[in-house]
């Protein structure tokens, strides 16, 4: 077993069906595709926060210094929240 490995942490659970994530300098982004949300949590773990409800199945994500930006399969859309 090698010692030097770090230990895993958890910073977030109980999303049905977490997909895709984003990572900026100060917090985690996913998406929460059955539960149709787009959510985050700082970096250091915390209180996760609901970006958007109600998307029709939110898949794939990604952030800039400004915005997070991510796909709706069910609805075939490519979304924006400025600012994040």
């Amino acid at each position: 077993m090698d010692t030097d490995q770090i230990a895993a942490t958890t910073l977030a659970s109980g999303p049905s069906g977490p997909y895709g994530i984003a990572v900026d300098a100060t917090s985690v982004y996913w998406t929460n595709s059955t539960g149709g949300a787009v959510m985050k949590v700082p970096l250091d773990g915390g209180v996760a926060t609901t970006l958007a409800s109600g998307q029709s199945g939110p898949f794939d994500i990604a952030v800039d210094d400004s915005s997070v930006y991510w796909t709706n399969t069910d609805g075939g859309t490519v979304m924006a929240l400025c600012p994040k």
